[in-house]
């Protein structure tokens, strides 16, 4: 071998060497990274200590008591004021009203009303007076002409029926109702008649008050009605009679006049109430302890009677009720 040979040779093992050793650092680098990078990816981090959470505070519960809501005060009631009761004898005005069921005013009961509340009426007998008949509109006449009127107590008599209703008396009062019946009377085979009564307190004494409306077609039989209301009102303390007694023959009131009691259409003063024959037909009957008036009418052409009406003043001998 020459010497550059030999040179050359050395000079090449030199430099495999040196790349050996190149290869053997960048191995062992290579190595080392990779491990560190696994490690790194591998680890979960550890999260830093912390304090466990708590509760939000709150205040603990008292055993103090509340106060209760309280109602604002108000002022205690009082009664209502009344009209002060007048002492006796009191003056009352009172009428009597047959109303051909309404017919007159086209079966505007509220206009028969009207007629009464014109005249201060304080009592009131009605004489054919339909009730939920058919032939007066179904209506509550009585109620009706009541509101009209401004009475508020008021009570209906059946006579007989009629298709849908009844048909009978009435009474309106300005003074509560305490007691109400009927008696039927004796009619034969004639249209059945009734008396309605009604026991009103009228300043704390009892009053009562008969209603009716006797026969028109027998005298005979009339005159019979005409006894047995006159035996119904001997027995009350005081009374008035209110109707349409079919008769201006006050002789034929004698049950009434012998045992005490006075006509308000009578032989002395009389008022014509049915205009067809201008008779006083209608009549009001009332016991020692009224004093009336001379009869009047009121006729606006609302019914073929004309209404009958007075002022009257009642001294009660007792003022209890």
């Amino acid at each position: 071998m020459t010497p550059l040979h030999k040179h050359t040779h050395l000079l090449l093992l030199a430099l495999l060497f040196l790349l050996a050793l190149t290869l053997v650092a960048c191995t062992t680098d290579t190595g080392t990274s990779d491990t560190t990078a696994v490690e790194t990816i591998g680890t979960v981090p550890v999260p830093e200590t912390t304090e466990a959470p708590t509760e939000p505070a709150t205040e603990a519960p008292t055993d103090a008591p509340t106060e209760a809501p309280t109602a604002p005060p108000t002022e205690a009631p009082t009664e209502p004021e009344t009209e002060p009761q007048p002492e006796p004898p009191y003056t009352l005005r009172i009428g009597s009203y047959n109303i051909k069921h309404g017919a007159g005013v086209n079966f505007s009961m509220r206009l028969l009303g009207c007629d009464i509340k014109d005249l201060g009426l304080d009592i009131v007998g009605l004489q054919e007076v339909d009730q939920f008949a058919d032939r007066s509109q179904n209506q509550d006449t009585i109620k009706e002409i009541a509101n009209g009127a401004g009475l508020e107590y008021y009570t209906f008599f059946k006579a007989i029926d009629l298709p849908g209703g009844a048909y009978g008396v009435g009474i309106l009062s300005r003074f509560p109702i305490l007691e109400s019946s009927v008696t039927q009377l004796g009619s034969g085979d004639k249209e059945q008649r009734v008396a309605g009564r009604v026991v009103l307190d009228v300043y704390g004494t009892r009053v009562t008050v008969f209603v009716t409306h006797l026969a028109h077609d027998s005298k005979e039989l009339r005159d019979a009605q005409m006894a047995e209301v006159a035996a119904l009102a001997a027995v009350e303390e005081n009374y008035l009679v209110m109707g349409d007694f079919n008769t201006h023959e006050f002789a034929d009131f004698a049950p009434f006049t012998s045992a005490g009691a006075t006509l308000l259409n009578n032989a002395d003063y009389s008022v014509p109430t049915f205009p067809v024959y201008e008779t006083a037909i209608d009549n009001i009957i009332y016991s020692p302890d009224w004093t009336c008036q001379k009869p009047e009418t009121f006729d606006e052409g609302h019914s073929d009677h004309r209404l009958l009406y007075t002022e009257a003043v009642f001294a009660p001998a007792t003022a209890d009720n």
